[in-house]
């Protein structure tokens, strides 16, 4: 396979993160201790799933799932945010020097609440259009968009990357900036668990990304500025086509977070009903009746356990069996 980014070099490379480890690093129940450490729980319509660093505590393992993992499940777990084999080498240690530019000169002065210069907001841009691109390219959690965007992405971030971090930061300040981009971010509260890796697969007027602590909106026109705001609830600061980065308040930051987890769990709910039917369909050859399915969606959301517990494989398997023999 040849590298998603270069276009040129054998894939060669493994372990490499599409989203940055220090970007989600603060949404990991360990704190953001560094790699190894990480709890991340994922739902999706088959069920829950769960990825823990090697060096996370037995204990706390249990708190998070209500259960030890088993040795199979150590060994074959796979971290949702790391792939083998996308990108080659050379292209890989351009994004590592990015990444720790973007840390530096950025992420480092949001999180301290230092205001960013024309200059830093320049590298922000060019960074987050790397991590759309990389999303993109490798259709994470489904994420696409339209080959003339992603097209464009794949010119501008392969223009931007180089061998040092001096130099990739020359090339953010003098490439031309073709693409309307805000960024919107928040501090990580005390529970930094709740920030969701979300990217929106309905919109693409603009392309909305909600990723731990920001909130992206990719290629956005003014008048849809207001609307895009009336559905946040929120007030993005947007003024002019371009770049925007806007610092949000707490009160702004759970608003963005209401919005984004109750949209997520009407995905999840339809895709449970989705995969009731199919099994229901591939025993009856028959779909099944509306209140047959709301009634397993009743009993699947509303036990009071663990997220964990309540979605897992094992749990969701379970209360199929039961319902599609309900005739």
């Amino acid at each position: 396979m040849t590298c998603l980014l270069c276009n040129l070099n054998e894939a060669d490379e493994t372990g490499s993160h599409i989203i940055p480890h220090s970007v989600l690093e603060s949404m990991f129940n360990e704190g953001g201790k560094g790699r190894d450490k990480e709890q991340n729980f994922q739902l999706g319509g088959g069920g829950s799933t769960a990825y823990f660093g090697r060096s996370v505590l037995p204990e706390k393992v249990e708190q998070t799932i209500g259960r030890s993992l088993t040795d199979e499940e150590i060994d074959s777990e796979p971290n949702p945010y790391v792939a083998d084999y996308i990108f080659c080498k050379p292209c890989e240690k351009k994004l590592s020097f990015f990444e720790s530019l973007y840390k530096q000169k950025v992420a480092n002065r949001l999180a301290s609440g230092q205001a960013l210069s024309p200059q830093q907001v320049r590298i922000a841009h060019f960074f987050w259009l790397s991590v759309i691109y990389r999303c993109a390219v490798t259709s994470f959690n489904h994420f696409r968009v339209d080959v003339a965007l992603r097209s464009e992405l794949h010119v501008v971030v392969n223009a931007i990357l180089a061998d040092s971090e001096a130099a990739i930061e020359r090339n953010c300040l003098t490439h031309p900036v073709a693409e309307n981009l805000f960024i919107g971010y928040y501090k990580a509260g005390k529970d930094s668990g709740r920030n969701p890796v979300f990217l929106h697969l309905e919109k693409q007027n603009p392309y909305l990304l909600f990723i731990n602590q920001y909130v992206l909106a990719l290629n956005y026109q003014l008048p849809q500025v207001a609307a895009l705001e009336s559905e946040l609830r929120v007030s993005l600061g947007v003024s002019a086509e371009g770049t925007t980065i806007k610092v949000f308040k707490d009160q702004e930051r759970n608003l963005l977070l209401a919005y984004c987890w109750a949209l997520a769990a009407r995905y999840l709910v339809q895709e449970f009903k989705d995969n009731f039917a199919r099994s229901y369909f591939h025993l009856h050859k028959k779909p099944p009746r509306p209140l047959l399915v709301e009634a397993f969606i009743m009993e699947l959301t509303g036990a009071k356990v663990l997220d964990t517990v309540k979605y897992s494989i094992q749990r969701i398997e379970q209360l199929t069996r039961k319902y599609i023999r309900a005739t």
